[in-house]
This record gives C-alpha cells, structure tokens and sequence, in this order.
C-alpha cells in the first residue's frame, strides 16, 4: 500500500485538473484541455459551465 502525505495528495490533485499549467486564453482552449465541460441548464447560482472556465481564467 503506498500512503501519500496531504501535500502530496494535494499536488496530484492540482495537477491532474490542470490548475497547475498556464492560463488558458479563452473558453475554446479550456475545451480543448479538458475534452467537454459539463453543461446543467438547471443550476440557478453557479452554472457548473461557467463555474469551471471562470476557475481556470480568473
């Protein structure tokens, strides 16, 4: 069994969702790294298809 320590564990995550890399430009390039965007037409407060490209650009 391998343990990770928080850090660790903490890198992986980052890095595996991309938060690590530059800046992408706009919401095309965003498509392009991540392959979808999750789109949920019901959500009243946070769209979910704004709230990860808003999370990535800044």
């Amino acid at each position: 069994m391998h343990h990770l320590s928080r850090e660790q564990a903490r890198r992986i995550a980052v890095r595996a969702q991309l938060f690590d890399a530059d800046r992408p430009g706009d919401i095309v390039e965003i498509g392009e790294q991540l392959g979808s965007i999750k789109i949920d037409p019901t959500a009243t407060i946070a769209p979910a298809e704004q709230t990860i490209p808003f999370s990535r650009i800044g």
